[in-house]
């Protein structure tokens, strides 16, 4: 049995419905944040008690369900978020900044963790991996942006035609 589900429309429809339609990503966040715990209680994939995290790694062998890779893609835009969030923030505080570098970081290497999991992942379609692919690669440049690195050039043009099927989808 194979999943497909489509990730970008996933994402999108999440960040419009839940404050990014007028740029306000702490609701996002929060948001993002409510989602995870929820999704994670309902999976029973819960890290720990309320006096100690443990935290649980996620392997092929436990993605039984789609919502284990949107838990994942999820933690991505929970770090992306509040990244977003530090940047509208840090007019002039410099430790804002790289704070929102540490958060870019981390959705960078939860992504990569992501990537690994594909990489092992039978149950999932070419669409999806594709998908999940250009969305790693995407939070990969906005890393690189924020850094002000010139040489990212890893991103596929057809992600960019993913991105103009699922926009045309919700117009």
């Amino acid at each position: 049995m194979r999943f497909l589900f489509l990730v970008l429309a996933l994402v999108k429809s999440a960040q419009q419905q839940h404050g990014l339609r007028h740029g306000d990503y702490q609701r996002y966040h929060q948001y993002i944040t409510r989602k995870l715990r929820r999704m994670r209680k309902s999976l029973h994939f819960q890290q720990g008690n309320r006096s100690k995290v443990i935290p649980k790694k996620l392997t092929p062998d436990l993605v039984t369900d789609p919502r284990f890779i949107t838990l994942k893609v999820f933690e991505i835009e929970r770090s992306w978020a509040y990244a977003m969030q530090l940047k509208t923030e840090s007019n002039t505080e410099l430790r804002k900044r790289f704070q929102m570098i540490s958060r870019l970081r981390r959705a960078v290497f939860r992504g990569n963790q992501l990537s690994d999991l594909l990489n092992e992942l039978t149950v999932l379609d070419a669409q999806t991996k594709l998908e999940l692919r250009g969305y790693i690669q995407w939070i990969h440049g906005m890393l690189a942006f924020e850094l002000q690195v010139s040489t990212f050039t890893k991103l596929p043009s057809k992600h960019f035609f993913l991105t103009e099927c699922h926009v045309d989808e919700f117009a």
